[in-house]
Order: C-alpha cells, then sequence, then structure tokens
C-alpha cells in the first residue's frame, strides 16, 4: 500500500477503500477498515485551528454541548489517575459531509426541531 500524508481528515471514504493508496491523515492506518465483517468504523476526527480533535458525542443543545465539553476535559489516566486533557471543543454539524455522518443523521432524526452539537476530544 502506498500513502501519501495530507491533512485530509480520515472518514468512511478511507474506511471502505478497495485500492492500495491512501491519501488522508491516517497514513494508512484506517484505509479500508470497514470491509472486514462486524468491524468497528474508527472515530471521527476533524482539524481545529492545526490540532487534531475526535468526536466524542452529539447533543442537541449549546448548554448541554458545553456541559459536555467540560466534562471532557478531564481524562482517566492508569498511572497517575484523572488529569487534565489537551483540550476540547464544540462546533455545529453545519457541513453537507457532516450532515451525513450515519450518527449525526440518526440524532437528526430524532432531534428534527435542534441543531446537533458535537463535543470533540484533542487527541494526544
Amino acid at each position: 500500500m502506498t500513502t501519501t500524508l495530507t491533512a485530509t481528515t480520515c472518514a468512511a471514504n478511507c474506511w471502505l477503500a478497495k485500492e492500495d493508496a491512501c491519501r488522508c491523515m491516517c497514513g494508512g492506518a484506517n484505509h479500508g477498515v470497514l470491509l472486514v465483517d462486524c468491524a468497528e468504523p474508527p472515530a471521527r476526527t476533524r482539524r481545529i485551528q492545526r490540532s487534531v480533535f475526535e468526536l466524542v458525542s452529539i447533543y442537541p443543545g449549546w448548554m448541554a454541548a458545553n456541559r459536555a465539553r467540560n466534562s471532557v476535559k478531564y481524562a482517566y489516566n492508569e498511572e497517575h489517575g484523572l488529569q487534565r486533557s489537551r483540550g476540547s471543543a464544540v462546533t455545529t454539524a453545519t457541513t453537507k459531509s457532516q450532515r451525513k455522518w450515519p450518527e449525526v443523521r440518526n440524532f437528526l432524526a430524532e432531534e428534527s426541531n435542534l441543531d446537533a452539537y458535537l463535543v470533540w476530544r484533542k487527541t494526544w
């Protein structure tokens, strides 16, 4: 497999890929991973101000999402216990591609009159 590391975040087009070339930021780690039976999709990621964040949860309102973001600020470490993580963020699912994600689509189907707020945790 040939890999070309780019700033493009890894998503379903990579997870379901059959060709031998990976052109996203996973460097081939997630390439074709969903082609195997019973495979779990990797965590959703996105770039926010040059840092990579992974999707933690989806909330129906800004207040609930902001409370969740504050709880995401802390992570449990086996060696050192509860520690402050590197960062968290809240965004809305504004792009067309984000609104097509199955987890966002399912949320919007249940909460049709509310906006989807995405809570992100900065990756280590």
